[in-house]
């Protein structure tokens, strides 16, 4: 995925590393210890929802390992200040959903959120 912010291309790769980065910045917590389900049971969910603050963080783990680096700062800027935010949450959704890290855990909780609209109907 590629962004125009403050007149540069940046570059957002939602691979093993994007993936590793996250459980490591958000990891789910409970009594047990820290897990790393965190694409599919924290950041799908709210990004879903239309949450900035995780897509802010999610474009900058995206863009840890790229080169020029896009300070979070500049990220919440350019979401405050974009026209069209439900687009950048379908692209960033949609990188997620393709990339070969992010495709399975997509389809799992597409696949729960359809089952539970199912059961919702009877």
């Amino acid at each position: 995925m590629e962004l125009t912010i403050n007149k540069k291309m940046y570059q957002f790769k939602f691979g093993v590393k994007f993936i590793r980065t996250l459980d490591e910045e958000m990891p789910i917590v409970t009594e047990q210890g820290n897990f790393g389900l965190s694409l599919s049971a924290k950041v799908i969910p709210e990004l879903q929802s239309g949450n900035t603050n995780t897509l802010a963080r999610v474009l900058s783990f995206a863009n840890y390992n790229q080169t020029p680096r896009a300070s979070l700062n500049d990220l919440d800027d350019y979401i405050d200040d974009c026209e069209n935010i439900e687009e950048l949450f379908d692209m960033t959704l949609k990188a997620i959903e393709t990339s070969n890290s992010g495709k399975l855990a997509m389809t799992k909780f597409n696949q729960a959120i359809a089952k539970a609209e199912k059961s919702k109907k009877k």
